[in-house]
């Protein structure tokens, strides 16, 4: 998992393996340990935090460590493992965020449904004029580290 460091200042190999173990923990935790359902994957506000993640969920890093520690996030902003640092980190790409790379891992890894190809034959779409956009993904990028 490699960032673009301009647009994700801060963003090392120690945030990224963060993130990636405290995927694994999630589900280690909810299925193995509190033996849960398919529904609390995506329902279960459970966190592991340290000081390098936790400003990313708005929370103080001085009140963790090194090693990633359960918490329990806020249920209305961080349901499930679609909300964790590490799922939304891997399915972005290295200069953005990207909703529709995280929706086709969960038409076809979740549920099951094959995307089919373009078939090539629709209209062209108008070039973006909207001088706002690039200004508008720059923002988006920068919150990843607001929360």
């Amino acid at each position: 998992m490699e960032k673009d460091p301009e647009r994700f200042p801060g963003f090392d190999a120690a945030v990224a393996s963060a993130m990636t173990d405290e995927v694994e923990r999630y589900f280690d935790a909810i299925v193995f340990d509190q033996g849960g359902t398919f529904a609390d994957l995506f329902t279960a506000p459970l966190g592991f935090v340290n000081a390098v993640t936790a400003p990313y969920y708005g929370l103080d890093p001085d009140a963790f460590g090194d090693e990633l520690e359960p918490v329990d996030l806020d249920p209305d902003q961080r349901p499930g493992f679609l909300t964790r640092l590490g799922f939304l980190a891997a399915f972005s790409s290295r200069e953005l965020t990207s909703p529709i790379l995280r929706g086709a891992f969960i038409e076809v890894g979740v549920l099951g449904v094959d995307i089919p190809a373009d078939p090539g034959d629709g209209p062209i779409p108008p070039p973006d004029l909207d001088p706002r956009r690039d200004e508008s993904r720059a923002r988006g990028g920068a919150n990843l580290g607001a929360r």
